[in-house]
């Protein structure tokens, strides 16, 4: 039985990719997205994100998703960095938790650059992984700050 990746999946891996590049100072994320065509580098991603890699023999659109996420985020940072630090008060980037950071970036690129998913989606798929990541106050500063980007970007 083929399963293909899920959207969920995705983003998860695009959080990991956000949160290596940051740490690693890289600059853009477009070698980490071109390494996913390799599988075994894709099948570690998938393995990391709780799934069995084993089970996913297809990744579906979620490649051009996460493609499609990370140029958003390459070509906007300034402006995606600029929209999180304008709502985040008194939290400068660099004071915010490197996980918190990576969820944000990935959800606001997403709402402000990639049309193909409806807010609410985006907000509540960040929220989830800010469970999963992030510690028992990110939900909600999460949350407030991507609805307060959403607005704008309306």
């Amino acid at each position: 039985m083929k399963k293909i990746m899920s959207r969920r999946t995705a983003r998860e891996i695009l959080v990991k990719i956000f949160y290596q590049a940051d740490v690693n100072g890289d600059s853009d994320c477009s070698e980490y997205t071109a390494r996913l065509e390799n599988y075994d580098d894709l099948k570690e991603y998938l393995d990391s994100c709780g799934g069995d890699a084993q089970d996913v023999s297809e990744t579906g659109d979620q490649m051009d998703f996460i493609k499609a996420v990370t140029f958003a985020w390459d070509m906007h940072r300034d402006d995606v960095d600029k929209a999180i630090e304008k709502y985040s008060i008194n939290w400068k980037l660099e004071r915010m938790a490197r996980t918190d950071l990576a969820i944000l970036r990935e959800a606001a690129s997403e709402i402000m650059y990639v049309d193909d998913v409806p807010t609410a989606v985006t907000i509540n798929e960040a929220v989830e992984l800010a469970k999963i990541y992030g510690t028992e106050k990110s939900t909600k500063f999460i949350n407030a700050l991507l609805g307060r980007i959403a607005e704008d970007a309306e």
